[in-house]
C-alpha cells in the first residue's frame, strides 16, 4: 500500500506541476522532513521486496516500472541505478528457467529508449542525466576529493584505520562514498570482512537463483539486495549505509530457511522409514 500511495502521489505531482523532480522540503517549506535520500531509501527497499515476493510477472513489471519512475522523480541516482542493476541481473538469471524474463528485460530496455527519445529534453534537466557526464557534476567532484582524503588516512594507518577520522578532517558527512570508508573506520580487517561478506552473500545467493530461478523467494530477495549493495558500496555508498545490514539479514534468512527445509526433509525420510 505504501508503494502504491507514493506512486500515485508522484504521478499526480508530475502531471499537475509539470516538474520532473520532487523535493519535499521545497514543496512544503519545512526543514524537519526526510531528505530525498531518506524517501528514496524507503522506496528502494520496499520496491525490491515487492518485486521478490510478487508471484505474477505482470506484478513484477509494474513494480519495476513504478519503482524506476518513483526513484527518478525523487532524484535518487544511486538507488535508481542499484534498483535497475539488481532487478536486471535477477531477470537474466531467472531466464534460465523461464524465458519470459528475457522478454520482459528487452521490453524494459525498449521503454527506456523510447522514453529518452520522446522526453529527452525533460529527462536531460534531471539529476540522473548528469551521470552521463560526471566530469561536470559537482557532487561527483566532491566525492573524488573525499576519496582522496580517505586514501591519505588509509596510507597513514592502513592496519587499524582512523575511526571517526573523516569528522576531524572534513565533517560528519566527509567520508568516502564507497567501501573505502570501512577501511578508514574499521581498519584492514574490518574492511576485508565487510567486503568479503558482501561478495560472498552475492555469489552464494546468485548461485541459488541460477539453480532455482524465481522459485525460492528467500534467495531472490537475498540476491536482489546483494546485487544492489555490492554495486553501490563500490561506487556510491559508505559503510554507514544501513541497507547493507538489511541485505545481510535477508541472506541469513535465506540460509535459515534452507536449513529448516533440510530438517523437514530429514524428518520426512526418517518417519517414512
Amino acid at each position: 500500500m505504501f508503494f502504491v500511495v507514493v506512486l500515485a502521489f508522484l504521478v499526480g505531482y508530475v502531471v499537475v506541476a509539470g516538474n520532473a523532480m520532487f523535493y519535499a522540503r521545497q514543496l512544503f517549506g519545512v526543514e524537519d522532513i526526510a531528505t530525498y535520500q531518506g524517501f528514496a531509501r524507503s522506496v528502494f527497499v520496499v520496491a525490491l521486496v515487492l518485486f521478490a515476493i510478487a508471484r505474477k510477472l505482470i506484478s513484477q513489471l509494474v513494480v519495476l516500472v513504478g519503482g524506476m519512475f518513483v526513484l527518478f522523480v525523487l532524484g535518487a541516482r544511486s538507488e535508481l541505478v542499484g534498483f535497475m542493476f539488481a532487478i536486471g541481473l535477477v531477470m537474466i538469471m531467472a531466464s534460465r528457467t523461464d524465458w519470459r524474463y528475457i522478454a520482459v528485460s528487452a521490453f524494459a530496455l525498449f521503454v527506456l529508449v523510447v522514453a529518452f527519445g520522446f522526453l529527452g529534453e525533460w529527462l536531460g534537466s534531471s539529476r540522473q542525466a548528469k551521470l552521463l557526464n560526471l566530469s561536470e557534476d559537482s557532487s561527483w567532484a566532491q566525492r573524488i576529493e573525499l576519496q582522496a582524503v580517505a586514501l591519505n588516512q588509509i596510507m597513514s594507518s592502513w592496519v587499524l584505520g582512523d575511526f571517526g577520522g573523516h569528522i576531524r578532517v572534513e565533517s560528519i558527512g566527509g567520508y568516502a562514498h564507497n567501501a573505502l570508508s570501512a577501511w578508514v573506520s574499521l581498519g584492514i580487517l574490518g574492511f576485508l570482512l565487510y567486503v568479503g561478506l558482501a561478495v560472498w552473500a552475492w555469489i552464494h545467493s546468485g548461485y541459488r537463483v541460477w539453480r532455482e530461478g524465481m522459485a525460492n523467494r528467500y534467495w531472490v530477495l537475498a540476491f536482489l539486495f546483494g546485487s544492489a549493495v555490492l554495486l553501490l558500496i563500490i561506487a556510491a555508498k559508505s559503510w554507514f549505509w544501513p541497507v547493507v545490514g538489511l541485505a545481510w539479514g535477508f541472506y541469513a534468512s535465506a540460509l535459515a530457511q534452507r536449513v529448516r527445509a533440510r530438517e523437514r526433509q530429514f524428518e520426512m525420510k526418517r518417519s517414512s522409514s
